[in-house]
């Protein structure tokens, strides 16, 4: 018993920081590759991937012992999901293909995402209470989480591909430490996550939409709907049905760069729209509308 409180308590440190200084000691030793060779490398990067790993959802599991302070609870749990996510992904492709780069590309945007997270996030109020766990909420948080997450995997892949073209085209000659996926393996996982990402974030966004409206109709609040929100969800979704369309009419676009060009392009607009929305009270005022709405029922019940 002794020894489980000790490894509890010890557990009980486990920052930001631990997981932070992991994943940027992988991406030292995967930019090492490209100038020297160190036969423990690869076992290197898994066993600090791993510690990264475990000290990342340690942190989570530790930040869920109150409703309040939930993964989803806010934009900083949420940005820290996505990059907890990318992470996993890395591993993953690391152990099957070891011989491949794909950390130079994945790597930089897990500790973007972290350092966006600790810079301009960690202060914001928390939005998802029990208040507003209802069905709409939940698809509406966990196919926007899920499609973000797509989005940004697609985004590596169609720089990764962009870069291989680049190199392919210019018939430049392979440098050390420098192996990427064929093209028609990019070329591959472009289209899947441009079309994972693209309904998954059209879900969400429709979700939200309805969750929102229902909100309104039974809420006696002066909530209502953010201009922000309004335009920046709407050019995104007006973005998501023209991709969709495009990819499914013009059967070119589901190949080569411009398949490429269109997963980083959406999540570019993915980026610029979740912008706009950390800086409105977007989700805090969906959190008092349901609450005012829940006030108002109870009154009326009375």
């Amino acid at each position: 018993m002794s020894a489980l409180t000790n490894i509890t308590s010890w557990l009980s440190h486990v920052s930001e920081t631990c997981f932070t200084a992991c994943y940027i000691l992988v991406l030292v030793l995967e930019v090492s590759r490209l100038f020297f060779r160190i036969a423990v490398r690869h076992a290197l990067i898994l066993l600090v991937t791993s510690a990264g790993l475990f000290a990342h959802i340690v942190w989570f599991c530790l930040s869920t012992r109150t409703p309040e302070t939930t993964p989803l609870a806010s934009w900083y749990g949420w940005c820290m999901l996505i990059a907890l996510a990318i992470a996993f992904v890395y591993l993953l492709v690391r152990i099957r293909y070891p011989d491949k780069s794909v950390g130079l590309f994945l790597l930089p945007l897990v500790l973007a995402l972290i350092a966006t997270a600790l810079i301009f996030l960690r202060n914001q109020e928390p939005f998802v209470t029990d208040a507003i766990l209802s069905f709409w909420s939940i698809l509406h948080l966990s196919a926007l989480l899920i499609g973000s997450i797509a989005a940004s995997l697609g985004f590596v892949a169609g720089i990764m591909y962009l870069v291989q073209a680049f190199r392919l085209k210019r018939k430049l000659p392979p440098r050390q430490g420098l192996l990427l996926p064929s093209l028609e393996r990019l070329q591959w996982y472009n289209y899947v996550l441009l079309t994972t990402s693209t309904g998954l974030l059209a879900i969400g966004l429709l979700a939200g939409i309805i969750r929102k409206a229902s909100l309104l109709a039974i809420s006696e609040s002066d909530i209502s709907w953010d201009p922000m929100v309004v335009i920046s969800s709407g050019i995104l979704l007006l973005w998501l049905i023209i991709t969709g369309l495009f990819e499914y009419f013009y059967k070119p676009a589901r190949q080569g760069r411009k398949v490429a060009y269109l997963t980083v392009t959406s999540f570019l607009i993915l980026g610029v729209v979740m912008a706009l929305v950390f800086t409105t009270q977007h989700a805090v005022d969906l959190n008092k509308s349901s609450s005012a709405s829940q006030v108002s029922s109870q009154e009326g019940n009375v």
